[in-house]
This record gives structure tokens, sequence and C-alpha cells, in this order.
């Protein structure tokens, strides 16, 4: 509350050093500001004189209400105060509603105006000093809007107060929306809006802003023919405010005033149509069709051209777009086809000349032409092995006809970045992958190359022969087997039958491609039963015949074996949690063990990748574990991999256990060397 200086107080208090609001004490007059004291003269200096009359008209700005506080009251209390009097009217005339009529003596309770204007009227009566009285513009309240109008904070060349709670609705006339333009904002700023602030309610509750600082709030438009604005300021800085002008905007969308096919939307001054779901807007802008086209997140689901399976209209043109992620491969099944055109060609020079179905992939922002079909032929399965696959529908303005219908799934990629166990090449197919076979080399099954005695082995065992076994082999030959399986695994190769002229004709078995060291030695003669195991995922068995004698030569099983002692380099290496991670789940009733170690002045950097082994809450059926010597740092199982990096100075050793009961993907784990001192520095 303002304090109030008296003449008489002044007379007192020296006046002239006083920062207070002095009272009004002419007989009437018009107040404009927005706080303000008066009185009649005879407050200060009673007197017998004749009965006279005095009016006090205030006037605010038109948002605002006025609130009225007589604190003192000195008039002879007469019935129905027919002497003297102090009344109160809303609105600046005498005929205007009747807020009070008060006589007698004390102090009465506020009285405010439903608008900013007010209508004080005095008659005095003699012997008696009248009334004083204090005012205050306060802001909010309804606000009804017919066409327009401007809202402003605060008298316009003056600050909003502080402490306040400003609350106006708006209303404006059944079936119209309320728009708001902000004409100046300028507000105290916080990066929350927690200390000024202006919020905007729609009449459900809904808040449309919070809004604070010194750039204008965007158009609001309600959704229905209200809505509320709120200004609340805090103890501490003021600011100019915000004016708005408010438009009373006809919503034609909620009257059947429109020639939308489907759906209406207002917007200023007029509205627009729009379709639902599965339509688009005509080029008329007002009816609705079949939409076709946009992107497609679902990992499968159908594709159909406009209005299918009745005919699809002219001059269309629909693209669709499937985002995979690197390690998926989307696959197209055809259900129907019938599109214009007597031709269906995966030739970029020699596309359908009229209505076509065209496929495009895109990786590294590189763009390969898949196909191009017409025409009323089926087509086959289509596999897309890029990142990002378009599938573009073109119409033409003549004929037309049922057009097409197809599946799509996006499924795991059978060939990453180790050739999904390929030795060569790999290409997925709609059963799975296959496996290619480089230029000279020629396919042995569905896994294995060859290049005349020279074989080249992916697959996860099997049986070798020498050549023509059990017939003799012959003379001068030198045969080659490069085995090569998952990383973390190891090969076991084991020599079921050899017979070769004694020690000239021989078979030497290495642990790597590169490697002079032979893990069997050198076998020739007469042998069975002989077996060797590589101490990496690669095996080399090189056979050899001079130009002598021949005979039956050998026979040997191989297979893929879990586990073994690694050594980390520099490089990323992996363990796999089984030999056909990347085609089928892990086997059941399974125990590997690997050993990682690194040379003198490295650690053992090892993470786990990819997770997912049957889980249960102690992980004592199937299990990943990972140990540093005797100390374990973890036992996994279920999603729930460790996030952190694992260190270690000395090695791992990582068991995996599967028992007879579910399967699952596996583990995928990567280890590599780092310095001793960069781990000290960091």
């Amino acid at each position: 509350m303002f304090l109030l200086c008296t003449v008489f107080l002044a007379t007192i208090l020296n006046f002239n050093n006083c920062n207070c609001l002095l009272p009004v004490t002419t007989c009437g007059t018009t107040l404009y500001t927005k706080t303000g004291t008066f009185s009649p003269p005879t407050f200060y200096k009673p007197n017998n004189s004749n009965p006279e009359t005095c009016k006090w008209r205030i006037l605010t700005s038109p948002d605002e209400k006025i609130t009225l506080n007589i604190t003192q009251l000195d008039i002879k209390k007469t019935p129905s105060c027919i002497s003297g009097y102090v009344e109160v009217r809303d609105g600046l005339w005498e005929d205007s509603p009747l807020l009070g009529k008060f006589c007698g003596r004390g102090t009465l309770d506020p009285v405010t105006s439903t608008k900013n204007k007010m209508l004080i009227s005095y008659v005095h009566q003699a012997g008696y000093r009248g009334f004083f009285a204090n005012y205050e513009a306060t802001c909010g309240g309804e606000v009804y809007v017919r066409n327009e109008f401007v809202l402003h904070s605060s008298h316009p060349q003056e600050k909003y107060p502080l402490n306040i709670k400003c609350v106006w609705k708006v209303v404006v006339p059944d079936f119209h929306q309320v728009v708001l333009s902000f004409q100046k904002f300028k507000i105290e700023h916080h990066d929350q809006c927690l200390f000024d602030y202006v919020e905007i309610d729609d009449s459900n509750g809904t808040s449309r802003g919070r809004f604070c600082g010194d750039v204008l709030p965007g158009n609001v438009t309600s959704s229905s023919n209200n809505l509320t604005i709120k200004l609340v300021s805090d103890a501490s800085i003021q600011k100019e405010g915000f004016s708005v002008f408010i438009l009373a905007e006809f919503d034609e969308c909620t009257t059947m005033l429109h020639d939308c096919a489907q759906e209406c939307i207002n917007t200023i001054g007029t509205y627009k149509c729009a379709c639902r779901k599965g339509y688009e807007l005509h080029p008329d802008g007002k009816n609705c069709e079949v939409a076709c086209g946009g992107p497609l997140k679902a990992l499968k689901g159908v594709i159909q051209s406009p209005s299918f399976p009745n005919k699809y209209p002219p001059n269309k043109r629909c693209s669709w777009e499937i985002v995979a992620r690197v390690d998926r491969v989307v696959l197209f099944n055809f259900t129907h086809f019938d599109i214009e055109g007597h031709n269906r060609t995966h030739s970029i020079k020699e596309r359908c000349e009229k209505d076509r179905l065209e496929f495009f992939g895109e990786s590294e922002n590189v763009t390969k032409h898949l196909g191009t079909y017409c025409g009323s032929r089926l087509p086959v399965p289509l596999i897309s092995e890029s990142t990002r696959t378009k599938i573009v529908f073109f119409s033409d303005n003549t004929v037309e006809r049922k057009g097409f219908a197809l599946e799509y799934f996006v499924i795991r990629d059978k060939c990453d970045k180790f050739k999904g166990n390929c030795h060569h090449g790999c290409a997925n197919v709609v059963t799975g992958r296959k496996c290619l076979c480089s230029e000279t080399y020629v396919s042995m099954d569905s896994v294995n190359c060859r290049k005349d005695c020279h074989y080249e082995i992916a697959s996860t065992s099997g049986t070798i022969f020498s050549p023509n076994y059990p017939g003799s082999y012959y003379n001068n030959a030198n045969c080659t087997w490069k085995f090569k399986t998952t990383p973390g695994h190891r090969i076991q190769i084991s020599f079921l039958d050899v017979q070769t002229e004694n020690c000239h004709d021989y078979i030497n078995v290495y642990d790597d491609y590169s490697s002079s060291v032979r893990i069997l030695g050198k076998l020739c003669g007469t042998r069975t039963g002989i077996t060797g195991l590589s101490t990496k995922n690669e095996l080399y068995v090189n056979f050899i015949s001079d130009g002598s004698n021949v005979y039956q030569g050998f026979k040997a099983t191989y297979s893929s074996l879990c586990g073994g002692t690694l050594t980390a380099t520099i490089t990323e290496n992996y363990i796999y949690s089984h030999d056909t991670y990347r085609l089928s789940n892990y086997y059941n009733n399974t125990d590997c063990v690997w050993t990682i170690r690194a040379n003198s002045g490295y650690y053992v950097n090892l993470s786990v990748e990819v997770l997912e082994i049957e889980g249960v809450s102690d992980c004592s059926l199937d299990f990943m574990e990972i140990r540093e010597g005797h100390i374990s740092r973890g036992k996994y199982c279920g999603v729930n991999k460790p996030d952190e990096e694992l260190l270690s100075s000395s090695n791992f050793t990582v068991t995996f256990h599967t028992d007879y009961l579910r399967e699952a993907r596996g583990f995928r784990l990567m280890y590599k060397a780092i310095r001793a001192e960069e781990v000290r520095v960091n």
C-alpha cells in the first residue's frame, strides 16, 4: 500500500521533504492515474455551510477495473442516507449501475467496478467532515471482444507493477476463435521464465506457452471462443510489459460455411482444407484422394499403388522411403503386379516408357539404380543392401491398370563386414545369403571356392581329400587348402587316412597362411588318426607330390572349435560366441574358454559390444563371465552388458557356458593392446 500524506501531517512533518502521493482535495475532478487518493475539502476544514455536491470520475485503461477504499467516513447517518452521503456508480454517469450509497462513520469494505470507469458523488452534510478514500486500478478480468481490441499490461507510458498476478479472460462471440498478435513485448528475462512472465492457457486448460524477455511471441489462436492471459511479476525488476492485438476470428470450420470434403482447419481470415490419414488433398484444394508415398518406419509392411486393387489414378507420382541400419537389408516380395507397359527390365538404359515402378538404393551419398518394372508379369523378389531405399511409382495420363502390391521386410544383413563367413564374397538372397567366388575361382559348394587344386574353405566343418581320392593322386601336385573361421575360434583337423610315397609325397599343416611353423610336422607314409589344432582362426594345409610313385593320398575332416589363447595387438580384434554368430543362434551344451593376453609393456583393453544370452536373475543357466586372473570382473546374461571398457595389465579369461534349453544370438567382444604409458597418462 502507498503512504498517505495529509495537509495536517504535512504541517507537522515538513511535507516538502515527503515523497508521498498528495491527496486530491478539490470538490470533484476526473482522475486518470492508476492509483490516487481524494476527499472533499470539508474533510480537512469542516464547516456548517449549505450542502454542496462533489463528483469525482475515475477513468483508467480499458482492460482494468477500479477498487475504491473509503478508509474514513464521517457523514450523518439517516434512513436511506437522504441527507448526506457518498454514492459509487459503475460508470461515469448518474444513471450508471449503483455500486453503493453510504453514510455514517467508520471504514467501509472495498468497492470494485466491473470496468475501467467509476463515478463517486458526494453530498455534504453540515457539521460533518465527509470521507477520505484511495483507489487502485487493478489488472485482469473478463475482456469481451466483438471484433478487435488492443490489451495493454499497463498504461502505455508506465511499467507494469511489482508483485502482481493479472489474469484476463478474453471472450469472443460463439463460432469465433481468439487470435492474439503481440505488438510489444518487454518482460524481465529468465531462461525458464521463472520471475516475470506471460502465460497463455486455452479454454480446456492446455498451456499455449510461457513467455518472457524481449522477443515477440508468435501468433496464438484458441481452440474455442475464449482463452486466458496471465501476467505474473515478482518483487524486483519492472519492464514496459506488453501490448497484444486481439482479433475475434470467425471459425468457418465450426459451421457449414466451408466446402472441405474431409477436414477443415481454420486460419486467420479464412480456412484451409485437409485430409484424414491415408488421403491427400486434391489439386482443387477441397477434395481428397487416396494418398501414396512417405517414410516407412516399420520393420515390415505392405506397399500398394494408389486405390489398389482398383485402378490407379492418372498423373500420380508416389515415393516411399525405407531407412535401414547398416547391418540390415530390405527384402521386397511382389504379390500383385499390373502396370501399363509390355516390358520389364533392370536396365537403367531401358526403363519402361510410360507407367513404371522404380527402386533406388543410397549409401554414403552414392545412389544405385536397383530396378525398373512395368507390365503384368510378377517380378522376382528384390533385395536392397543400401541404408536408404526409395521406391517410386509414376503414372501418366493415358492407360490405368490395377497397379501393384508388395511386401517388404527389413531383415538382418547376412553379409556383414566379415562377409557372412564366406571366404571370397557374399550376397544376400531371399533364403539367407549366398557365397560368391572371385574371378578364376569356382564354387565347390554353398560356402567354399577352389581354383584348380587350390581351395579356400569358410565352412565350419567338413571333409577334404587329396586329388582323385580314394583313387591315386597325380604326380607333381601342389595343392593347398586355406581354412578360415569366425574370429575367436580355432580349426581342428583330423587325418583319418594318409597313404603317400614315404616322405617324397607329403602333407604340411601350418598355423596360418603366412606361418612357417608346422603344427603336425611332415605327414607322409601310412598314418591314421592324426589330429592338429590351430592357435587362431586360420589353418593352411599343403599337399605336395613328386614325379615318381603315386598312392591313394589322404582323407581329413575339419571343424571349428571355440576358445584358445589369444594375443592382443594394437589393432581391434574380435571374439564371437559361436562360429555361426551372424547366421544362427549359439549352440546348446557348450563350454568355451578364451585367454587374452598382451605382450610386455602393453595392457589388454576389452569391451562387450553385443550381448544377447538367455537371462535369469543369477545368470545360472547360460552366461558369459570375464575374469582377470582369479578375480571376476563380471558374470553376464540377458542383454545387460557392461558399459565401460575393461583394462588388464596381465590377462583376461572369458568363459562361455550354455545349457540344453534356450538359445539366443550370443555375444561379440572387441579386444586390443594399449601401451602401458598411454594407460598411465589417462
